[in-house]
């Protein structure tokens, strides 16, 4: 399943390889404008060796909350050292065949998935592995290579043999969009179109099977770090996946990206923009213009938003780096630039970061103390 899906409970879709792709070093993004864009329907051959593409770009280092990100992974580091592989695996397993249980109650299909190392931590864990993440799909800084690579590739998720580890992405890659965003609500508890609404106790399978399997028990430092600190860890992940989202300034800024975008004469599924902007909320972005390279054809035919991925052709399921999608890339690119989309997209979050550290400083001193003197708490 290749969506956007960046915000709550994120961390637990992740663990289960069913989330986007890892964020690479994204860095602030598009800086220099350039020639126009080549035309839409374009019919071209798919760009041979082209970048990975990321759903994500990750927010500059000194964000105000990156000092806390890393003690925790310090915290987490000396946690995975101090673990016992053996309860670890037992514990996993269990949580992996309840996931099972429960999905299949609810009419889908989910085949537990193997240990291996950096599985589980829990929820609290499992934050830190998208921290600070920008909800703008990677672009090069260098427009000549977004001319030439557009958003990148991605591998094709509807043939078996890419997927002969993961049969749970082969499974959720023939859903349609509509069964998809069904199935991920009964895994995560998270409505893909209401990204910003909490995530209520008990939702979702995933979190089920973490209270009903809870991790093993570790040091009492652990405890004292990612128990007692719980609810403060979750609150800091939802300043990035869920306050910069809601926030207004985030709304108008996509208003004034996506009139650009309208202006190159881009359609970014209007019905999807006011289902949202009914919600509460508007256009995601350039997040919605990738969704619309992945549904766009070599010819550039574009596909329903609902069909199932397995009975579209690769350059309609995926991202081939074609002509129609290198010009959507570029457009979105030139209208980053336009918008200054990037900085302004950091100056939001950061500004949302740093009220939260104003809000909660004495519970982050708390946190941070337990996280580096264990032996205090």
């Amino acid at each position: 399943m290749a969506t956007p899906r960046l915000w709550p409970a994120l961390g637990a879709v992740a663990a289960l390889g069913l989330g986007l792709a890892a964020c690479t070093d994204g860095g602030g993004g598009p800086t220099a404008p350039g020639s126009t864009a080549a035309t839409a329907g374009e019919a071209s051959p798919p760009v041979a060796g082209a970048a990975t593409a990321q759903w994500a770009t990750v927010a500059p280092a000194d964000m105000p909350l990156a000092p806390y990100w890393e003690t925790l992974r310090q915290a987490d580091a000396a946690l995975a050292d101090a673990a016992d592989d053996a309860t670890r695996v037992e514990t996993w397993n269990a949580q992996q065949d309840f996931i099972a249980r429960c999905m299949k109650s609810q009419g889908f299909t989910y085949y537990p998935t193997a240990f291996s190392e950096g599985s589980g931590g829990g929820p609290s864990r499992e934050y830190m592995r998208y921290r600070e993440v920008l909800p703008a799909p990677l672009l090069a800084v260098d427009r000549g290579v977004v001319e030439e690579q557009g958003y990148g590739s991605m591998p094709d998720t509807r043939q078996p043999d890419t997927l002969a580890d993961d049969p749970n992405q082969e499974y959720v890659a023939s859903l349609s969009e509509a069964e998809s965003r069904a199935y991920e609500m009964a895994l995560t508890g998270v409505d893909p179109d209401r990204l910003g609404d909490p995530v209520e106790d008990g939702a979702g399978c995933v979190l089920r099977a973490w209270d009903e399997y809870p991790e093993p028990d570790l040091p009492a430092w652990e405890r004292s770090v990612f128990g007692r600190h719980a609810e403060l860890i979750s609150a800091m992940a939802l300043v990035v996946r869920s306050d910069l989202t809601l926030d207004p300034e985030f709304w108008e800024l996509n208003q004034l990206w996506g009139d650009c975008m309208a202006a190159k004469g881009l359609d970014l599924d209007p019905d999807g923009a006011a289902a949202a902007a009914e919600a509460g909320g508007g256009s995601s972005g350039p997040t919605d213009a990738m969704r619309l390279a992945i549904r766009t054809g070599a010819d550039g035919e574009v596909a329903p938003a609902d069909a199932h991925a397995a009975s579209l052709p690769l350059d309609q399921a995926s991202l081939t780096a074609s002509g129609p999608e290198r010009a959507i890339a570029l457009a979105d690119f030139d209208c980053r630039v336009e918008t200054d989309y990037i900085d302004q997209l950091i100056a939001i979050q950061r500004r949302l970061e740093q009220q939260f550290v104003d809000r909660h400083a004495s519970e982050l001193a708390e946190m941070t103390a337990l996280a580096e003197f264990p032996g205090g708490g």
